[in-house]
Parts: structure tokens; C-alpha cells; sequence
């Protein structure tokens, strides 16, 4: 919606090699402390660590591993936006787009084009 909002278009892009860039915790009594925490919170917190600013062994800063990022073509703007367009641009955009069956028809056909490029991107 934002992108049709303000004009932008809509670039996928895809990153492999986060779930590196930090340790997850498995030491047994960790564990058992996530799981105490989880009982009384009601959800579980992620226990992980990286590396540390002066150390390499702990601390909360990224591990130094490569991410590698791939970049697709910008999709393209759904059919028929050019006859919404003064609507989009007007005061109440937002709520046309959110709203009106039109807008989110529009909305939904952005929606799946990008989804289309970003599995286009991974395959």
C-alpha cells in the first residue's frame, strides 16, 4: 500500500546467510531457563549469542560472515492503476486502498506480482 501511496516501486530482494550470523544457545540447563521463562511469559525468548566488540567468543554483535544478497527487477505497477490514481493521491488514499473492494483488488494485484518476482528471485 505504501508503495503505491507514494509512488515507489517495489524491488524484491533476497538475503542467505543471516541465520549465521549469531549462535543459538544449547547448553541443557540454558534450556531449562527458556523454558521456565516460556511457562511464565507465555512465548519463548530466543537465547543466542555472537561475538563480543573486544572478544570473539560471546557477546551481542554479529558473528563476521558473509550475507549474500540478491537483487530482482522492480514489478510492475498492477493494471489499471492510471484510472485510480487521483483517488491514491488524494487525502483518503489510504483508506481507498484498505477499504474499497477496487483498492484492494489493486493492492492484491501488487501483492501477487511481487510475490511472483521474489519466487522468480529464488528459483
Amino acid at each position: 500500500r505504501q508503495a503505491l501511496l507514494n509512488g515507489a516501486k517495489l524491488v524484491p530482494a533476497l538475503g542467505f546467510g543471516e541465520t549465521d550470523l549469531f549462535d543459538v544457545v544449547t547448553t541443557p540447563w540454558m534450556l531449562r531457563l527458556q523454558e521456565r521463562m516460556q511457562k511464565v511469559m507465555g512465548f519463548s525468548m530466543p537465547l543466542f549469542h555472537g561475538r563480543g566488540v573486544f572478544n570473539y567468543h560471546v557477546g551481542i554483535m554479529p558473528h563476521r560472515r558473509p550475507i549474500n544478497i540478491v537483487i530482482g527487477r522492480a514489478v510492475a505497477e498492477p493494471e489499471g492503476l492510471e484510472r485510480f490514481r487521483e483517488e491514491i493521491s488524494s487525502s483518503k488514499g489510504e483508506a481507498f486502498l484498505q477499504r474499497d473492494p477496487r483498492g484492494r483488488a489493486l493492492v492484491g494485484a501488487y501483492h501477487a506480482a511481487y510475490l511472483h518476482q521474489l519466487q522468480e528471485l529464488y528459483d
